[in-house]
């Protein structure tokens, strides 16, 4: 009786075949998730700057009257219907908290305790 030998390669064609879509499938998942990781980076190192930045203003008692500022991807300040990033400042008297948004989701916020020198 004799064998064909084509009938075993095929089923080691499909079997490699199968491992290499299996192992790209793996890959893609792997890039999609980094992917994912370096956009929340990117919001969070944004809504640092701008909580920074609202530090900053503060410390130069330039801040504006407003509770809520709006920026925009870039971290510059603009209108509401703009907007991409909500800082929201609550003041208390020894405390300023500011809860730094990213399309009404809360992603950063930072509580800044206001020290004032004594001069004696």
């Amino acid at each position: 009786m004799k064998h064909s030998k084509t009938g075993l390669f095929l089923i080691e064609l499909i079997l490699g075949i199968l491992f290499f879509a299996l192992t790209s499938a793996i890959c893609i998942q792997i890039f999609v998730k980094a992917n994912t990781f370096n956009n929340e980076s990117i919001q969070k190192d944004h809504a640092m700057r701008i909580a920074s930045y609202i530090i900053e203003i503060s410390k130069s008692q330039q801040l504006p009257k407003e509770d809520i500022l709006y920026f925009d991807h870039l971290g510059n300040t603009t209108h509401k219907e703009q907007s991409d990033y909500i800082a929201t400042i609550t003041k208390d008297k020894n405390m300023m908290h500011i809860d730094v948004s990213y399309h009404q989701e809360s992603i950063y916020s930072l509580d800044y305790y206001l020290y004032q020198q004594r001069m004696w």
